[in-house]
């Protein structure tokens, strides 16, 4: 059983007075005493020799990041070696604090010389504890302000480029509202030497100029560069602040236009490639009379008549190429199939022309052996009609029709007949292009649409 209490008074008379508890109608035998949790689980009073020899095996890891949980703060320094306990702490509003206490006081050396470790992409600081205060204020007196990195960027991404420096650490500090990471980070040194010479080194990272500067000196919070703050920089883009609600609306829609007037636009652009190509010659004066339009001069300031993108001109000139290109190819099959369907006609024609005379020569033989049977001089008549040719044949092979040229003459039926039916799809797409029915139109006259509509909204409103 588990008492809480409001107040130490009651908390001591119930742990001062002993209890009976009755057991049947019949008190116990045995009282019942409340003891205090501090009784239960007394604390274990450490010597002077066990908290040194604790503090021999322990380093205390700063800057780990609030979403980074204790499960994995442990299985990265498992690597390093055997681990006895961990007790994580919240000793800031940013940022966790961790005491890593290992099985062999050998691994926490390790971190004599090795300032940093790196926890999930993380660059975390570590510190041995039984360093000496003097040893743990060199970690922190040579120190340079790396500025000018890409939004977002990790320690770990510029780990390696700082190793090359002889950096022994770099910390990224955070944004106290978004927890995003700064543009700029603090790099350590174990020597003036260093820190003189990544001084003297320039860096790019990721097209970006990194610039070196004091810890305390303030940088441009967009290139990073010193000499400078954010309001005089040259790549910060001035905010637009409109006046009035209608100039807000007029640079909202400056880009677009009717698609009429980019056809008109596009039209007149190219008569002045024309006109620039003319190698010598006077111009002619322009002979039209000028034509006067109230509605246009009325409408100077309208906003939508402006010049319209280069983007949509070059998408109808594609448009206008592809369906260009799609007719050509069209008429062009259709002539070839045409010239291949009169050769077939022609051998058609002769082919059914000598199946027709074969047909009829075999008939009249056919009739003529009839009645030289019919004759009583049968033997020498018959003998004599064998030789005999009422047409120019140099056989009697000539004068019938073969299976070989009666499946000829089929396949060449065929052959017709599939021509015929590709001729009449070709027409019928050349038929579909012009009158829009292909996807090419369709999308070009939906465009039209659209561009029509913009431009009638824009005169009401204008009228308004």
């Amino acid at each position: 059983m588990r008492i809480t209490f409001s107040d130490q008074d009651s908390f001591d008379q119930v742990t001062h007075n002993t209890y009976t508890w009755l057991d049947d109608q019949e008190p116990a035998s045995t009282p019942t005493q409340f003891l205090s949790m501090q009784q239960l689980r007394p604390k274990r009073v450490f010597t002077q020799e066990e908290k040194i020899e604790e503090k021999s095996r322990t380093i205390q890891v700063l800057d780990i990041p609030l979403f980074i949980k204790k499960s994995e703060i442990i299985r990265s320094f498992e690597i390093v070696g055997e681990i006895d306990f961990v007790n994580v702490q919240v000793k800031s509003a940013l940022y966790q604090t961790a005491y890593v206490v290992f099985k062999d006081a050998a691994v926490t050396r390790i971190f004599i010389n090795t300032w940093s470790h790196v926890i999930n992409s993380h660059v975390v600081r570590v510190i041995p504890l039984h360093l000496s205060d003097d040893q743990r204020k060199i970690r922190n007196q040579h120190t340079l302000k790396l500025s000018g990195l890409p939004a977002n960027t990790l320690a770990v991404d510029i780990k390696p480029s700082i190793k090359l420096v002889h950096g022994k650490t770099v910390f990224i500090p955070r944004n106290p509202k978004t927890y995003k990471t700064f543009r700029y980070a603090y790099v350590s040194f174990a020597s003036a030497e260093d820190l003189t010479s990544a001084k003297n080194q320039s860096f790019i990272f990721k097209n970006n100029q990194l610039f070196w500067s004091d810890p305390k000196s303030a940088t441009c919070n967009k290139c990073g560069s010193p000499t400078h703050l954010i309001k005089d920089c040259d790549k910060t883009k001035p905010i637009k602040r409109f006046t009035s609600r209608r100039q807000a609306w007029s640079t909202l829609q400056s880009n677009k236009k009717s698609f009429a007037k980019a056809l008109k636009s596009n039209k007149s652009n190219k008569q002045n490639a024309l006109k620039n190509n003319k190698s010598s010659g006077p111009s002619k004066p322009n002979k039209k009379p000028k034509t006067s339009d109230n509605n246009q001069s009325l409408r100077k300031d309208n906003p939508y008549n402006n010049q319209q993108p280069d983007d949509l001109q070059q998408q109808i000139s594609k448009i206008v190429s592809s369906q260009m290109a799609q007719f050509s190819s069209l008429v062009k099959e259709i002539n070839e199939t045409h010239k291949s369907m009169n050769g077939t006609f022609t051998d058609l024609q002769k082919r059914v022309e000598s199946y027709a005379r074969k047909r009829n020569q075999a008939q009249s033989n056919k009739d003529k052996e009839q009645m030289i049977v019919a004759s009583t001089s049968k033997d020498t008549r018959t003998n004599q009609n064998k030789n005999k040719r009422t047409r120019g044949y140099e056989s009697d092979e000539e004068s019938t029709v073969t299976d070989k040229e009666f499946n000829d003459l089929i396949t060449c039926v065929v052959n017709h007949s599939a021509q015929m039916s590709n001729l009449n799809t070709k027409i019928d797409q050349l038929n579909d292009l012009f009158t829009g029915k292909d996807p090419i139109s369709s999308q070009l006259k939906g465009d039209e649409e659209d561009y029509e509509i913009e431009d009638v909204v824009s005169d009401e409103e204008m009228d308004v």
